[in-house]
């Protein structure tokens, strides 16, 4: 049942409550047919808010900031959305395949809904359904992806508001889906890393595997290295650029963040490894002669051709598991690297700056829990300097 009300005495035209919500309507002209034609509003918890957007979408429209899309369906602006997103014009073709992976879970679900229609309960039942059985196999899918799929969502639903298709994003109105827990983080002990390194002084990529744990870098900046990004002298190394993968092809993509470019400092002895790695690879050079392939790249094949991300995180997997120790990426390498500075008492804002994340709530929410052992100690210092050097007896 719909009612007409007003509210603080005030006469509210076009606001209606229905169920205990309240709901404006303003008439519409159908672009296609020419019709004029009621549109409601999503559901207010007041009368004054239902009132206040109402004014202010009426606005909009005197403006010409909106246009009624018509019979436009979610699924049609999608494709139009993506479509209009070229590869090299700020969208990295990386990017670019994660968002259609996103697009490609929520076109289903609410694909076949008009986009004028579609409200804030339309994507809280998807996201509902995705976490209970959205991915292959009708399993659950990741709270992580769902949260991916919100996020590409509220871009395109953005843009429709700023092309005058909507009047609100209705992703803005519900939360970001959430985890109860965090995703298992799997990392080595000093005694498992000390192993390891141990066990592979040996291999011909040991200044890479190196390189990893000391330095926390990413599969694809260690992948993507050049010699030309490597200042042995001064210990230090500038992230240039990153190989990654992209449906299994290499791409060569700027570092992940701005903040990704910042120089990575390297101690003695990684540059050791590395000079030791340099001077390898020129007796390498030598003997291939003409079946040399001169990438530039730090680690290659011993012909010179450049490793297949991949290929790398392979590798890392089967060394592992011949060390002896639990079978790590690269990816767990760099979790390695940070867990093991926070439980050696280096303050969370240089581990950042070590990472390289783009925010200290990053590295924050990823590695806060790994110090318990310091907080114990904390505790202990402050009981200590406020235990009574005397007995009251």
């Amino acid at each position: 049942m719909v009612t007409k009300r007003s509210g603080r005495g005030k006469s509210r035209p076009g606001v209606y409550q229905r169920r205990g919500r309240w709901y404006w309507t303003i008439n519409i002209k159908d672009p296609v047919s020419g019709q004029w034609r009621k549109k409601w509003s999503h559901a207010f918890d007041t009368q004054d808010e239902a009132w206040s957007d109402r004014v202010e979408v009426q606005r909009r429209q005197e403006r010409g900031e909106w246009t009624d899309p018509g019979r436009l369906t979610v699924r049609e602006y999608l494709d139009r959305w993506e479509a209009a997103r070229p590869v090299g014009f700020g969208m990295r073709a990386t990017t670019a395949n994660t968002y259609g992976h996103q697009l490609d879970w929520a076109r289903p679900k609410i694909g076949h809904v008009l986009l004028r229609e579609l409200t804030p309960d339309h994507l809280r039942v998807m996201y509902r359904d995705l976490l209970k059985s959205g991915a292959r196999g009708g399993k659950p899918l990741s709270v992580a992806s769902v949260q991916g799929v919100h996020r590409v969502l509220h871009k395109a639903f953005d843009d429709a508001v700023e092309d005058g298709l909507l009047f609100r994003n209705p992703v803005s109105r519900v939360k970001r889906p959430v985890g109860d827990r965090r995703p298992e983080m799997r990392t080595w002990t000093l005694e498992h890393a000390l192993e390891f390194l141990a066990a592979i002084q040996d291999d011909r990529l040991y200044a890479m595997w190196f390189l990893f744990l000391t330095t926390g870098m990413r599969r694809g900046e260690v992948a993507g290295l050049r010699w030309s990004d490597v200042n042995l002298s001064t210990g230090s190394i500038a992230v240039r650029s990153q190989r990654t993968t992209l449906d299994h092809a290499v791409v060569v993509n700027d570092p992940k963040t701005p903040t990704s470019r910042a120089p990575v400092a390297i101690d003695a002895d990684v540059v050791d490894a590395l000079r030791r790695h340099q001077l390898q690879q020129k007796e390498e050079r030598l003997l291939m002669g003409d079946g040399w392939h001169d990438s530039g790249l730090v680690f290659v094949w011993a012909d010179g051709r450049p490793y297949h991300p991949q290929h790398v995180t392979r590798m890392c997997k089967r060394l592992t598991e011949q060390a002896g120790v639990p079978a790590l990426t690269p990816h767990d390498l760099r979790h390695t690297c940070a867990s093991l500075l926070v439980e050696a008492g280096i303050p969370l804002k240089v581990v950042q700056e070590r990472l390289r994340h783009a925010s200290y709530s990053t590295t924050a929410d990823l590695y806060a829990h790994v110090g318990g052992g310091i907080q114990q100690e904390a505790a202990k210092t402050i009981e200590a300097i406020l235990r009574p050097t005397a007995t009251v007896g």
